[in-house]
């Protein structure tokens, strides 16, 4: 540094020194209570754009079929988007005994202190329907600040209710059956069509279909496939070059 440069700098005498604000006063932004937001809790909501997160969300519904819900670490739902697991869910429901442990059961997944959960493990949690929901903890800076619900969806291995359903009173098998299911189509990972075929399709079939969608064909119709990804009855995706 030149010394015209050095002339122009502030000195300040050791009198003022005390001046100075004490390391606990700069130690950084503080709240109308007094208190440091290093020193607090931080929330989910916060941290969020929630209307473009609820958007964000929203679309991984539409493409995978799968709910979610998201709840504060306090339990405050924060997106809450439902899906049709074909007739299951809404036939059970309207059976009291499905009824009241359906509601059980979310309010368990909404706030049970699940083992591992708070430390950032995953968990999964089995519905008495057969369904399944995957749990999975949100995490800042070593913080539980939440909990993401996925769910509840059928695994493929499961073709009928579990045994607990079927010993309710008035309960009808044959009301739990799917004629068909929506599956989504995608090119190089962007939505560009759906459609509907027999649960448990061969892949075969299901990539035939999704190739005759009028506006997956027009996609198609000029690239070179690299690579079919097929996820059971839920998504086919073309990757083009």
């Amino acid at each position: 540094m030149s010394d015209s440069a050095r002339s122009k700098l502030p000195i300040l005498p050791d009198e003022d020194a005390g001046d100075l604000p004490s390391p606990a006063s700069a130690a950084g932004p503080r709240s109308s209570g007094g208190v440091s937001v290093l020193d607090r809790d931080i929330r989910l909501a916060e941290l969020l754009d929630l209307d473009a997160f609820k958007d964000v969300c929203a679309s991984f519904v539409e493409l995978y079929k799968i709910g979610i819900k998201i709840f504060d670490s306090d339990g405050t739902k924060l997106v809450d988007i439902r899906v049709g697991n074909g007739d299951w869910c809404g036939y059970i429901f309207q059976n009291a005994v499905g009824r009241q442990k359906c509601t059980k059961l979310v309010s368990k997944i909404k706030s049970f202190d699940y083992p591992g959960l708070r430390g950032g493990k995953v968990v999964q949690q089995d519905c008495f329907s057969g369904l399944k929901y995957v749990i999975m903890p949100i995490m800042y800076g070593g913080d539980y600040l939440g909990r993401v619900i996925y769910g509840p969806f059928r695994p493929a291995e499961l073709t009928a209710p579990a045994e607990e359903v079927q010993s309710f009173p008035d309960f009808d098998p044959e009301k739990l059956v799917e004629e068909t299911v929506e599956v989504a189509v995608q090119v190089n990972g962007k939505l560009r069509g759906t459609v509907e075929v027999a649960p448990g399709a061969p892949d075969g079939e299901v990539t035939a279909a999704a190739r005759a969608e009028e506006n997956v064909a027009r996609y198609l119709e000029e690239a070179t496939e690299r690579r079919v990804i097929v996820v059971q009855d839920r998504l086919v995706n073309f990757v083009v070059g």
